[in-house]
């Protein structure tokens, strides 16, 4: 086994080296990826600072877009940029915000962007004078170079919370939109509902707000991802007797007009009194359902990936992905156009003194949901926050995230390669 794995490390980078290594001593296939050594540090707007909270996206033909609130003369703006060249150079900023609107954004509760092949969209969160925020979407039918004014997605009679929403396009072109809401009597203390609101126009306006479940934990973010057929899942963390925070998912089978009882994706039986800020995330790959998501159920956090083959139904016993990285939680999943699954997460690397900085790792699933083991993407001296990932065509892979610090944050780019 030694001699295997000494052969197995020799001629790659050391970042290679370092997640082959950890592959053999945690039995799990390493992948041959290899990241550039240094991140690159995001584009700002028009005054001094950085841009934060960066999403990335890659296109069939490998147009790279990146979204991120940047600093103007007026407050912060969200903002769309395009790199023809794989993030070599950015496009000047295309606003998507209004100016001078006043933008609430956090790790958990961060803007959205979502891509088909001749639509853009992205979601985010504006305050009001009522101390509520609106939850909006914009549009842009020309591929990012001009932004449609946002629509609004949540109705209801009286002001109330609503937030921590994502958004996802159907193949039909049906826009999803699901979110917690605060508007209905609590069925456990302190938990919201599940809402979600579907736009059969292209994003030009959301209809009827359909109420999914209870028992949300209040600050988790939900996911939902939108299949062919008017197959619709939202996953969220539900908040069971005896404060048991699992993640459970429930499937629509008539785009979201009405939706199953939800399922538990995994007993965890995770304990906890209070909201730990971690919402799952959700990926397709062929006929299978992924779930990801963090727990601290047996006193360490680590991130999980459970599937399931019938539609949400049911789901296989979940497998930890993180390995033995420390503080492992926030995991995105994301599908290239060709088929590879990837996910991302943060976390720290063992060591002596244990409190290393955080960094973004990275985890190929293969089509059996068979996990390779971590590998960390390069990053400065800081701490990051909320990696997302993107994977294009070709083996190139894309990890964005915010490097939070005084007197500015810093939004940055990993960019690596598959080899196998």
């Amino acid at each position: 086994m030694l001699l295997r794995c000494r052969s197995q490390l020799a001629g790659i980078s050391l970042l290679a080296v370092l997640g082959a290594a950890g592959a053999c001593r945690n039995s799990a296939p390493a992948p041959a990826v290899q990241f550039e050594p240094q991140p690159h540090t995001l584009p700002a707007g028009q005054t001094a600072g950085s841009a934060r909270w960066p999403k990335v996206s890659v296109t069939a033909s490998g147009a790279l877009y990146l979204l991120a609130l940047e600093p103007t003369p007026t407050g912060e703006r969200l903002a769309l940029r395009l790199s023809h060249n794989h993030g070599d150079s950015f496009d000047p900023p295309v606003w998507v915000s209004p100016a001078g609107a006043p933008i609430s954004a956090h790790g958990e509760n961060s803007p959205v962007l979502a891509l088909t092949p001749t639509e853009i969209y992205v979601l985010w969160e504006q305050r009001r004078e009522d101390g509520y925020a609106d939850i909006l979407v914009a549009r842009s039918l020309n591929f990012g170079r001009s932004f449609e004014p946002p629509v609004p997605v949540v109705r209801k009679a009286r002001p109330s919370f609503h937030g921590f929403a994502h958004l996802a396009v159907a193949p039909n072109g049906d826009v999803y939109v699901a979110w917690l809401d605060a508007r209905d009597p609590p069925e456990r203390p302190g938990t919201f509902s599940v809402y979600l609101a579907r736009s059969t126009d292209r994003g030009a306006s959301f209809g009827e707000n359909v109420r999914v479940a209870g028992s949300a934990c209040p600050c988790c973010r939900v996911a939902v991802l939108a299949g062919a057929g008017g197959r619709v899942w939202i996953a969220w963390r539900k908040v069971f007797e005896g404060d048991v925070r699992d993640i459970a998912v429930s499937t629509s089978s008539d785009g979201g007009r009405t939706f199953a009882p939800a399922v538990r994706v995994a007993a965890d039986n995770w304990r906890i009194a209070g909201c730990p800020h971690s919402g799952p995330a959700l990926a397709a790959q062929d006929q299978r359902l992924f779930v990801a998501w963090m727990t601290e159920a047996r006193g360490r956090s680590v991130v999980q990936v459970a599937w399931s083959d019938d539609s949400g139904q049911t789901f296989q016993p979940a497998l930890q992905v993180s390995g033995n990285i420390l503080d492992a939680n926030h995991p995105t999943l994301s599908r290239s156009p060709d088929g590879r699954l990837l996910l991302s997460f943060e976390g720290r690397a063992p060591s002596e003194q244990q409190w290393s900085p955080v960094r973004a790792y990275v985890v190929s699933l293969r089509s059996s949901g068979q996990p390779t083991a971590p590998v960390s993407v390069p990053a400065g001296e800081r701490s990051v926050a909320y990696p997302t990932i993107a994977a294009g065509t070709a083996g190139r892979l894309f990890v964005a995230w915010t490097e939070p610090g005084h007197p500015e944050s810093r939004a940055r780019l990993g960019r690596g390669r598959l080899q196998d």
